[in-house]
Order: structure tokens, then sequence, then C-alpha cells
């Protein structure tokens, strides 16, 4: 939803004056003063198992001789005891170049003895400031004195360079919010697009007025207690503000300039950025003479040139490169933007022409293609146009763990990157390559006096990546092949491919019971006790899993004379699907003679984001594969 944002001073008045009215019942935004009703709150009363709430936020925007302020206020409330590490504030901000400052930081703790508010400030020695990477500084602190029932505040002033970009505001926090609210004080000369996302937020302000300066929301849900989501800033209640325009003032009158670039400028500016990589041919070509050999095929000097990139050191995430090139291959060590850098570089030189891709990571957020916003990008890889088909691309990251240029992060993998190529520079689909699965094949030999397992497990794409992890750390978790009354123990076992990621990596274990009892034998095949992940009620947004991925699983058990089956699961077959998309599928197929069971398993989830709305589907869905799977086979002799 986009607004055109001008102030009319008395509007704006009178919209203030009408919401310090009907809030101040609620809160208190009295520095140091709590209202009543906040002392007395021992409980959310939307979120009775919140540890902690925000009793009130606010922010306010004034643009001043090309400066903007904006004053920050927060306090929140500890419930209980886990709620104290609510107590540690961390205000990031762009400290290089002096683009941002922290200015008039005060906070205080109010604990409340004998119906008296008891007041301990902050001391300027209590707080830290830390460089978390070259671009970023924050301040860092811990509240004194809290405990159970404490209210904390602070507040602060952030003056900033960054006219073309507003702060965002965020409505909502990891905790439950009573109330927030932004006030934007902006020039008439200045004309801004603003930018409303999540339900509340759109709910309320979808008729809203262009002319409205002033944003609220109350009883706001908390998130930290939602899992599998990678970044909440791309679901959350927040406004966003872009400069669209300005009033310039000439000689005989005066015009509106825009100032919103265009996909292409922004692509001519960062492909200018990147110059001081891409144009070093001449560092290129003595690099390459150590990489690969003359003799090398276009797939030899790709493997090559990755490895020898993937080597160096990765320091942080970044868009753009710092350090000069020559210092990186030096000290072996960068940022995401300069390691890729220099594989493009290395890659054009040796004839595959490479071309560096803005991305966003998925613990970053989405990417938008309404708006060339740069800020919403904070890494870039390479593409090399697949052999044989012009429009189609094989995209590179040389900070991947995985020695397979194929298998990007999975956390890289956010749908869409803008590709700079110039003046066809353009949105590129950035989608799973590689299939992830996982096969196993099992075979229970049960004969009258023993009992005899071969497991073989076989895994592609993002399932061998994990798996080789967890078996280089030696972690690995072992399938349960205990029969209920025949204990197994694993007799040998060996691995196939743990270092060529190339290939799949398998497994093959070998266990043996020495002896056979006469009691029933209960086979269970959720080998890996998997449970039920989806244990919330209710879902605010959507789940996003790693990536897609598949698991079959084929069981063979060969019985032996006088053995019969007694218990066999129902076959079934259930799909998890919405308006014409198959999220997942399950299939569980069992048949047997007089001398055999086999079991066929399959279970697929097809796409790694599910909507919030289905949820409620997704997780049924889940109980059922999961009571099917601990189903036994129940198996007695006659």
């Amino acid at each position: 939803m986009l607004f055109r944002l001008k102030l009319n001073k008395l509007f704006t008045l009178l919209l203030l004056i009408g919401i310090v009215v009907t809030s101040q019942a609620q809160h208190s935004l009295k520095w140091g003063k709590p209202s009543k009703e906040e002392i007395q709150l021992n409980v959310c009363s939307f979120d009775s198992s919140a540890n902690a709430v925000v009793l009130a936020e606010t922010g306010h925007i004034r643009i001043i001789n090309g400066f903007v302020y904006m004053e920050i206020y927060n306090k929140v409330k500890i419930l209980n005891s886990k709620g104290l590490d609510y107590a540690t504030i961390n205000i990031p901000y762009q400290a290089k170049y002096n683009v941002d400052q922290i200015e008039d930081l005060k906070a205080q703790t109010i604990n409340i003895e004998n119906g008296i508010p008891i007041i301990t400030q902050l001391s300027r020695d209590q707080i830290f400031t830390q460089t978390p990477d070259p671009w970023m500084e924050e301040k860092k602190f811990t509240f004194p004195g809290v405990k159970n029932g404490s209210i904390l505040e602070y507040k602060y002033t952030l003056v900033t360079k960054r006219i073309k970009y507003l702060k965002d505001w965020c409505f909502q926090n990891k905790i439950p919010t009573l109330f927030s609210e932004l006030k934007a004080e902006i020039p008439l000369s200045l004309q801004y697009n603003v930018i409303l996302s999540g339900k509340m937020l759109l709910d309320k302000y979808k008729n809203a007025s262009p002319k409205d300066n002033t944003w609220a929301l109350k009883n706001i849900p908390g998130y930290e207690h939602e899992n599998f989501v990678y970044c909440y800033r791309g679901y959350i209640n927040q406004i966003q503000f872009q400069l669209n325009s300005f009033y310039k003032i000439e000689r005989y009158g005066g015009e509106d300039k825009s100032v919103l670039q265009s996909w292409d400028e922004l692509a001519t500016e960062v492909t200018e950025d990147y110059s001081t990589y891409l144009g070093k041919a001449g560092i290129a070509k003595e690099l390459l003479l150590q990489i690969v050999n003359i003799k090398d095929s276009r797939e030899d000097a790709l493997v090559k040139i990755f490895n020898f990139v993937q080597n160096f050191n990765l320091t942080y995430y970044s868009k753009y490169p710092i350090q000069k090139i020559s210092d990186l291959i030096k000290t072996r060590s960068g940022n995401s933007a300069e390691i890729n850098l220099l594989l493009c570089l290395l890659l054009n030189e040796a004839g595959i022409p490479a071309n560096p891709v803005l991305i966003s990571t998925k613990r970053h957020g989405k990417v938008t293609k309404q708006f060339p916003l740069l800020d919403q990008f904070n890494h870039v890889f390479a593409a090399i146009a697949e052999k044989d088909k012009d429009s189609s691309y094989i995209f590179l990251d040389a900070v991947s763990q995985s020695s397979n240029y194929h298998l990007l992060p999975a956390d890289h993998i956010n749908y869409w990157g803008f590709m700079l190529d110039g003046t066809k520079s353009r949105f590129v689909k950035i989608d799973y390559r590689t299939e992830s699965k996982e096969s196993y094949l099992i075979t229970y030999n049960l004969e009258p006096d023993r009992i005899k397992v071969k497991y073989n497990g076989k895994y592609t794409g993002y399932a061998a990546l994990k798996k080789r992890e967890l078996q280089k750390n030696n972690t690995v978790k072992e399938p349960l092949l205990s029969l209920e009354n025949a204990p197994i123990k694993k007799d040998s076992s060996t691995i196939f491919n743990l270092e060529n990621e190339y290939e799949d990596f398998s497994e093959i274990y070998y266990y043996s019971s020495p002896s056979r009892s006469a009691g029933k034998l209960f086979l269970n095949l959720n080998l890996f006790e998997l449970q039920n992940p989806f244990k919330q009620k209710e879902r605010q947004f959507p789940v996003e899993m790693e990536y897609p991925y598949s698991i079959n699983s084929t069981v063979y058990i060969a019985l032996s004379p006088g053995d019969i089956a007694a218990v066999l699961p129902k076959s079934i077959s259930i799909a998890l699907q919405n308006e014409g998309i198959q999220y997942g599928k399950f299939m569980y197929k069992i048949a047997s003679d007089d001398n055999n069971i086999r079991v066929s398993i399959k279970w697929e989830m097809s796409e790694a984001i599910i909507p919030q709305d289905y949820y409620g589907f997704l997780k049924d869905f889940t109980n059922k594969v999961i009571s099917k799977l601990n189903e036994p086979i129940v198996i007695e002799r006659k």
C-alpha cells in the first residue's frame, strides 16, 4: 500500500490531541511516570504466556536542515524471571562516514516498593559501543537493578543524513506490544512513498488519507515463539519510507524533482562500485596461472576456480567491497562481496562469462521488485549462463560450505536476485537447482535362531550436505532398528563419497541379533524417532523450511518358517494441497505373502513455504504421517 505524505499542520495538531486524550487512560508516555494500569499489570491480556511486554513505544520523525531527527521512546515491563533477557538492549546504527549518530541516550529502571516508584538510572559508563562490521556500530547496555515487575524505559535521538530512506518503524516486537505509534513531520517540499506491511496495519489504514502522518496500533501480538521463520521483517506490521521527489526552487519558480532511481540507474551505480574488482584483468591473469591449466576443460577450470576462491575466509556479509583486491588476495580473507567479485573476475578472465547478482539472504528478508531499494540486498554472488541455454543460469557462491558449486547455501535461495549486466540488468529467478532426497533400503532377515539387518541409506542435494556435516562432526544419529524382544547390535558400517560432494553420499550398516526369543516381534518404522515439530495452536506467519525434500523408504522383511504377520498397518495415501498447489504428499503401502512383507514409504514436501492460513492442515498432515510411521508391524510364530 502506497501513500503520498504531505503534512497539514492543523490536521496534525488535532490528530495528536485526539491520540493523547484517548491513550493516556491506558498508558503513560511521561518519562519516569508509569500509569496505574502499567504498575498493576502482571499478565498480558491477549497473551498469558508472555514473559515481558512492551507497554508503549513511540517514534517521532522531523527533518531539519537536511538532517533527519528521529526521537524514539520505549517502555517494557518484566512479567516474570524468564523475561529478564529483555533487560539487555542493542541499538544498531550506520557509523561509517558519520551517516548516523545516537544522541541523548537515557535509560532507567523503575521498581515499585511499597507503592512508591524507585528509579535507578543507567550511567554513561554502563553503555558500550560495539562494531559488528565496518559499516555498523551498536550501543549496548543492560538495565540496572532489574527484577520481576520492573518497568524499563529508554529514549534516544537518531540523527542521520539518510534523507532518501527514513528509518523503518516496526510496530511488532518479539514480545507483545500494548501500544506503538509513529509520527512523521515532513516538510511540504519533500514527498515520500509510504509502504505499509502487516495485516493489522493494512486493515486499519487501507482507507487512510494521503495526508495521514501518524500511525498507531494497539495490542499487537509478539512473534518470538514462531519457529520456521527466517526473517520476521518480511511479515510483521511495519512502515517504510522512500523519498520520491522534492520541490526545487529555481530562479523563476520551482518544480518537483524526482529522486526515485530506476533499476537501470541502480545497476549503473553498483557496477561502478564493483569496477575496482571486476576491472583488474592483470591480477586475474597472474592468479589463473596458479589455478588452472591451459588443457583444462571448461568444467575443470570452473571447479578449480571455485575451489580456490572458496578457501578464502569469510569475515561478514556485505554487498560492497571494502578492501583493495590486492589485500584480499594477500590475506585470503574478506567479506562476501569481495570473495564473490573475485570469483566473477577469475571466471571472466578464464573465458567463462560471469555476472554479479545482488541478493537478500533469507535471514535478511524478502526482495521487492516494486522499488529499486538497494538496502534490501545484503549479499552478492556469481551467475554463469548454463551451457547451450541462454536464459538459464547456474549460480555460484564461494562462501558456501559445500565444495559442489551447484549447491548454493539454502539460506541464499530467496527466489529473486538482481543480475548486473549493463543495459540488460534484470531480475533472475533463483530456485533449488538440486533435488534433496533421502532413500533407504532396509532388509530384515528373520531366521529361526537369529536376526540379520542390512541398512542402506543414500542422500542427494542438501540432505547429503547435512549428512556429511554430521559425519565429519561425529554426531550421526543412527537408525533405530531394534525389534522389541530382540536386541540388535551393529556389526559393521561403510560410508561412501564423504569428500566427493559431486556424488551422492551413502552409508551401509549391518546389524544382527545372535538369538531370537519365542515371543512376538514389534517392528517400528519410525527409524529416527521423528516427532511433529508443529505444536502451536495458531500461526501468525508462513512456515519456511530450508528446502523441498523427499524421503523414500523400502523395507523388506523375510520371514522364517512358522512366522506370520499378526498385525499389519493399513496402506494410506494423503496429500497436503490447496487451490491446485500440492505442498506435500505421503504414501504408505504394505503387501505380504507367506514368506515376505514389503513396505514402501514416500514422504515428499515439494514447497519450502507453507502459508500461515494452511498451518492447521500442515500440522494435521504431519500428525498423520508420524502416527502411521509409529504403527508397529507385529510378527509372531505359529
